[in-house]
C-alpha cells in the first residue's frame, strides 16, 4: 500500500530513532524500513507494525489514490419510493380508464 514516507521519516527523526532501531522496535527488518521512507509503499501489516510503534493511526499515514477524470462515471441515483409512486399512479390511471370504456358513461 501507498504510505506517507514523510510522516514516517519525520516522525523517526523527531525521536531520535535510526531505521535499525524503528525496524527493531516494529519487529519488520531495516529493508522494509528503507522501502517505506524512500518509496512510500509497504505491506498493509507492516504499515500497522509501524504505526502502532510510532503510535498514529493507519489512516495517518494512508494515501488515498486519486482517480482521473476518465475513471470517473456518473452515478444514477434510484429512488424506490418515486418508482412505486408512478407504478402506483399509472395503475389508478389504467384502472379508470379501463372502468369507463367497459362499464359505459
Amino acid at each position: 500500500m501507498e504510505v506517507r514516507s514523510d510522516i514516517i521519516r519525520h516522525l523517526r527523526q523527531a525521536k531520535g530513532w535510526t531505521q535499525q532501531h524503528l525496524a527493531d522496535a516494529a519487529g519488520l527488518s531495516l529493508r522494509t524500513v528503507q522501502r517505506a521512507e524512500r518509496e512510500g509503499t509497504t505491506a498493509k501489516e507492516s504499515a500497522m507494525a509501524i504505526c502502532a510503534t510510532l503510535a498514529i493511526d493507519l489512516a495517518e499515514l494512508s494515501v488515498i489514490p486519486k482517480a482521473s477524470p476518465s475513471e470517473l462515471q456518473p452515478v444514477r441515483i434510484h429512488n424506490p419510493v418515486i418508482t412505486l409512486g408512478s407504478g402506483i399512479l399509472i395503475g389508478i390511471i389504467a384502472g379508470a380508464i379501463s372502468t369507463y370504456l367497459f362499464l359505459g358513461h
